[in-house]
């Protein structure tokens, strides 16, 4: 079970946040997280990306060979709220960096072995594919955008 779950892999996800003996106040957030509330607000954990066909909804791996035009999907773990298309999320990087970048997401799909199905929305609990576009410029913690961007990188994320 997702909720049951959580209390095991929220502490290494989020050692900042699920530091063993803390018992400060948790917050909302942290609250939504620990309950796999799928009607809190939405986090998710972009565990890592794959190249994907998407006119015909299939993966085909996350090694490239030559100068294909592929598009990726993310492959994710709702933690909290419900994720649906057009949701903005922001990132924020494992390494506690304050720059933040927001997405939007395009489709959401279950998985079904090497195959996608687009779905409406995936709430808590479930683990899903989703197609994502860089929406918002990069920006750091007093708002300003820094002079380079980066792309979006396959790496771990966790998205508020």
């Amino acid at each position: 079970s997702p909720g049951e779950a959580a209390a095991s892999r929220l502490p290494v996800l989020c050692p900042r946040w699920f530091a063993a003996g803390d018992k400060a106040e948790r917050g909302p957030i942290m609250k939504s997280l620990q309950d796999t509330d799928p009607a809190g607000p939405t986090v998710v954990y972009l565990a890592k990306f794959l190249a994907a066909d998407l006119e015909r909804c299939v993966l085909t791996g996350d090694t490239l060979i030559g100068d294909e035009d592929v598009r990726f999907v993310g492959l994710c773990r709702v933690f909290s709220g419900t994720l649906r298309p057009n949701s903005k999320l922001y990132i924020t990087t494992e390494n506690g960096s304050k720059a933040t970048k927001q997405l939007s997401i395009v489709r959401v799909f279950t998985l079904k072995g090497r195959f996608l199905e687009s779905v409406a929305e995936a709430l808590a609990g479930w683990i899903v594919a989703v197609e994502v576009e860089v929406t918002g410029a990069e920006s750091t913690a007093d708002g300003s955008t820094p002079t380079e961007t980066s792309e979006l990188g396959v790496q771990r994320f966790l998205t508020l």
